[in-house]
């Protein structure tokens, strides 16, 4: 009789399983259904409304939770794809205003005070950026850095700056072109062809990485 007993323990512990499984496999399906779905969805959708789409999404989003600054940041960042900066910097505001370390908003908040000539703004904000993201993952804000001291006039300080990009990312090829022109700049030829050269491998094709080495090459 308890053989029996366990033998049935077993046998519907057996068939629980079994429908958890097939209820677990449906739901799979039905999950994987709605994704397909929403790609089609989204791969049909008329031109210019890609964007829309996910913005209606994130709008919603910050109304659900207003005071998280990844979802003013990411709908920030539709906005811009979508050609619409005001709507853009005042989603970044918002995002640096409830998190002042978060690198994606200051650094768009730094390219709109780059273009407004505001340099101290963008110095501030490109410098928080950088230290706000991980190791390794700061070169774009020091390449920036580098672009803005340009802009001022400091090429020493530039220099710096596009060297800490390349800590940051050493295939980053557009920091050591720009090093490479600082140098060539300064009349340092032999630093500016060894950054040329680390550039010319990182993207051969380039023409001005090309001209470059040709101009280094045969400067006497």
């Amino acid at each position: 009789m308890e053989a029996r007993q366990k033998h049935g323990r077993t046998y519907a512990l057996s068939s629980t399983s079994s429908k958890v499984a097939a209820v677990l496999l449906v739901l799979i399906a039905l999950n994987a259904a709605l994704l397909a779905w929403r790609w089609a969805s989204e791969a049909n959708l008329p031109p210019g409304s890609y964007h829309e789409f996910h913005i209606s999404e994130w709008q919603q989003a910050s109304i659900a939770r207003p005071d998280d600054p990844i979802v003013w940041s990411t709908l920030g960042g539709l906005y811009a794809a979508a050609g619409q900066p005001s709507k853009a910097r005042a989603a970044f505001t918002r995002a640096v205003e409830l998190d002042h370390r978060n690198s994606a908003a200051q650094m768009y908040l730094a390219e709109v005070d780059m273009q407004n000539e505001d340099y101290e703004s963008a110095r501030t904000r490109l410098l928080i950026a950088a230290e706000a993201l991980p190791d390794g993952g700061a070169h774009l804000a020091y390449y920036r850095l580098g672009e803005l001291e340009e802009a001022t006039g400091d090429f020493e300080k530039a220099l710096e700056h596009y060297e800490a990009s390349i800590s940051q990312s050493s295939t980053y090829w557009n920091a050591h072109f720009r090093v490479a022109v600082l140098h060539e700049r300064a009349g340092r030829e032999s630093e500016a062809l060894e950054s040329a050269q680390r550039a010319a491998r990182l993207v051969p094709d380039n023409d001005e990485v090309r001209e470059m080495l040709s101009r280094l090459r045969t400067t006497p």
